[in-house]
């Protein structure tokens, strides 16, 4: 048996597929929902400013 050449991208798919352990068709849109959601529940620039700004406002009072 020859050992073929492969990259190491190739060689993680080829023991994932082998493993089970990812889907080969579904694990890029895996990892980008994940991050979606992620950053989803991180609060958006004005929200963070508002929150800024009320907390500023009050300080003054």
């Amino acid at each position: 048996m020859t050992a073929k050449l492969m990259s190491r991208d190739e060689m993680l798919r080829m023991l994932r597929i082998h493993d089970g352990e990812v889907p080969s068709q579904c694990s890029m849109l895996e990892g980008l929902e994940s991050a979606r959601s992620t950053l989803s529940s991180m609060p958006t620039l004005e929200e963070l400013s508002r929150r800024e700004q009320g907390r500023l406002g009050a300080t003054r009072h």
